[in-house]
């Protein structure tokens, strides 16, 4: 089980690196891209630092529960960052299928 998680939690992940770098290819222009890229990466690096810090603060076996809640707190925030992100540039969410949108003639 645990070895299953992982490699979803891997998988997971490197799907999220894709579609990041599928947005900035697409919506930062070529010549802002280096700049864009080093603030991308001193966010990731200052959040990375600040999961070292929860670690040193909450160092007790007993209070191992605060990393992870604010860990999964970081997760749906950027999660529903992301959603608000697509839901403002699209207009909606999901893509459906030609064939389960509602017309006249069977496309499926």
């Amino acid at each position: 089980g645990l070895v299953g998680a992982v490699i979803l939690s891997r998988v997971g992940l490197w799907s999220f690196d894709l579609c990041a770098q599928s947005i900035v290819q697409e919506e930062v222009d070529e010549q802002s891209r280096g700049a864009f890229s080093t603030v991308e990466a001193s966010f990731q690096n200052l959040f990375e630092l600040l999961s070292y810090v929860t670690t040193i603060v909450f160092s007790k076996v007993d209070q191992f529960h605060w990393p992870v809640v604010i860990s999964v707190i970081a997760v749906y925030v950027a999660g529903g960052t992301y959603t608000a992100f697509v839901r403002r540039r699209r207009g909606h969410l999901v893509h459906m299928p030609s064939c389960m949108k509602p017309r006249l003639e069977d496309n499926c």
